[in-house]
This record gives C-alpha cells, structure tokens and sequence, in this order.
C-alpha cells in the first residue's frame, strides 16, 4: 500500500474500522504513514479507547492518546459476574467522567460504593446500560449525572432517584428502557409524562414492573398529552391502572409495534386502555392468539409490515383467559376488522389438568 494516497488509506481505514472498531491499534503501529493518517482522523475515524475485561486500564489510559472511553464490564443477564479485579479497572475508566462516551455494566453492591467517589458529570456519555445482579434493587448515587448527549438508556434492576430530573434534560433520547422496576414511585404515570415531554427523537420506550399493589390508582394526567412524534415502539408491562394513566398523557402518531403485558386478569379494565388515542396503524390482516399454562396473548400483524399490537394478561385458568379475549374482541373491534388469518395456539401440555375454574 505503499503507493496509495493518503485519501484512498483513510477511505481503506474507514472501512476496517466499520467493521472493527477496537483493532485501530493495530494500524498505528504499522508504518509511521498510517500513523500520521490515523492520528489526523481521530473523529473521522470515530477512534475509542475501549476498556473492557482483561483490558489494563490504567496503562491504556496512560499509553494512548485522550479519546473517548467505552466503558464495557457485562451489562447482559448473558455474561457471568465481575472478576474482583474488574472494579479497579472500571472505576480507573470512570475517573475520566468527561471522556466517557459509553458504559455497559453490571452493577454489585461494592462497586457501587465506589460510585460517589466519580467527580463531575458524564458529559459527553451517549450510551447507558446498568444491569443489578443483586436480589435486591440497586440505588445508583445522586452524584451520577449525564449531559444532553445521552441517545441510549437502559436500566434493569436499577434505582434512581433522581432519574425523572435527568430524563427532563435529556432531549436527545433515542431509546429509554427501564425494566424491572420495582417501586412505581420512582417513575409514577405523570412524573414520567412530564420526564418525556419535549423527546422529540424518542423511537422505542420499554417499561417494565416487578410488581404494583392492586389497589393503587393513579390520577389522569391534566392538561394537554405530551406528544412524541417519532415514537415507533411501546413495550409495556404492569397493571392496568399504571397502564392506562400513562397511555392518557401520550400521543404518538408514528406508532407502529404496541406490546403491553397485564399482570391481573382480574382487575382488569382494558375498556379504558384507549389505544386508539395514540396512534396505530389499524390495518392487521393477522391475529394470533397463545394460549400458555400462565398467560395468553393476541397478536395484530400486517405480514411484510413492521406494525404489531401485541396484548397479553398473566392469568393461569381458562376462563380468565376466555374472558380476556372476549374483551379484547369488543373494545379493540376498529384492529380486528380487517383481520383475514386467525392462528390459535397452545403451550399447555395435552395431559395437564386446570384447577378447576374452567
């Protein structure tokens, strides 16, 4: 490659690295020309440092050129736990809170006492993904703050307080997850409707609960519903009453894939959920229903489409599960007009006895 021009060289290096980000090394040190060209296309190049396991972290830091930090230690059900030297490495990478611009990782109860030691805000952090192996909830520091860079956030098993405050500023959000929540006060109906307004990229939400006592209701939002105009995906999953207040305070016209998950069959309204009200392409030519030992769901489809309403209610009798689809049949009628394929099936097994309550 002697020959090529330093512009052909970047249009080759831009393709590697497109393809393997973390090998950029490696051109550096083969001849001081790719050295030079690498070193003058740092942003071009989109050139990271990135800190993973068995990564000494500290002499990369030294070693390598101020770029930006990928902070990657687990942050997967998938991957196995830290390894007890995992934590010096990560909270070496964290010191250097303006340089970060991603962390993906599993959060322990010692790590997180390390966490309030960090000094300044994440500033140019884009990317956050925080997953608790513990059996208990995690209660990330108040001290952990991000910029308006942030486009990605996802929080599994993870609790902050306060989260609503940040989310209010974090115009830039893409995609927000928070799943296995566990206390609703954290992210009540109308504190997460005011925390959204103004999200005028957020593509995909996802919000899961634990668990929510029964007998909680919420207050519909007042005033004028937040709208989010580039909102595609919705996934859900708690009771009705959460359910149904937050899907009151949204308009989402773009809204393609709708998945909500109820835990009681038995207090369920699904005539107030108003689905309608948000925006869904209405044309499913589809349905599937599933029937489990534990749940049923109904599935809208448009075949060759990227549009879905998915519902599902979590009850383990068939009469229940009767009654659900009944329900469903008669307040979603405007979704299953235009259905020409029906598909019903089961996961119960054959020689399974029900308790009695068919």
């Amino acid at each position: 490659m002697g020959k090529l021009s330093d512009k052909a060289l970047l249009k080759i290096f831009r393709y590697y690295l497109d393809a393997s980000p973390r090998l950029w090394p490696r051109l550096v040190q083969t001849c001081h020309k790719w050295r030079r060209i690498v070193y003058a296309s740092q942003q071009v190049l989109n050139l990271q440092l990135f800190c993973t396991h068995g990564t000494p972290v500290s002499k990369t830091l030294d070693y390598w050129p101020t770029l930006p930090i990928v902070v990657n230690f687990g942050g997967s059900p998938a991957l196995g736990p830290l390894a007890p030297e995992d934590e010096d490495h990560i909270m070496a990478a964290l010191r250097q809170s303006d340089r970060v611009c991603s962390i993906s990782l599993t959060i322990t109860s010692s790590l997180l006492e390390t966490f309030s030691v960090i000094e300044g805000p994440f500033s140019k952090l884009e990317d956050v993904v925080l997953l608790s192996r513990d059996s208990m909830q995690l209660t990330l520091p108040n001290t952990f703050r991000w910029g308006p860079r942030l486009r990605s956030l996802h929080l599994i098993k993870i609790v902050f307080p306060v989260l609503p405050l940040l989310l209010h500023s974090s115009r830039n959000l893409v995609d927000l997850r928070l799943h296995e929540v566990l206390n609703i006060w954290h992210v009540s109906p109308s504190m997460l409707a005011t925390a959204l307004s103004g999200m005028a990229q957020l593509q995909s939400l996802s919000l899961h609960f634990l668990s929510v006592a029964n007998h909680i209701t919420f207050p519909f939002p007042s005033g004028k519903r937040i709208i989010l105009p580039a909102l595609t995906r919705l996934d859900l999953r708690g009771t009705n009453a959460y359910l149904e207040s937050l899907v009151a305070g949204i308009d989402a016209p773009g809204l393609m894939d709708i998945s909500i998950t109820f835990f009681d069959m038995y207090i369920l309204d699904i005539s107030k959920l108003r689905i309608d009200r948000i925006g869904m392409h209405k044309s499913h030519r589809r349905a599937d229903i599933l029937s489990s030992e534990r749940a049923i769901s109904i599935s809208l489809t448009q075949p060759g489409a990227p549009t879905r309403l998915k519902l599902q209610v979590l009850c383990n009798t068939l009469r229940s599960q009767s009654l659900f689809i009944s329900l469903v049949c008669r307040h979603f009628s405007a979704f299953l007009c235009c259905v020409e394929d029906l598909r019903i099936s089961t996961a119960r097994p054959l020689s399974g006895q029900d308790d009695g309550n068919r």
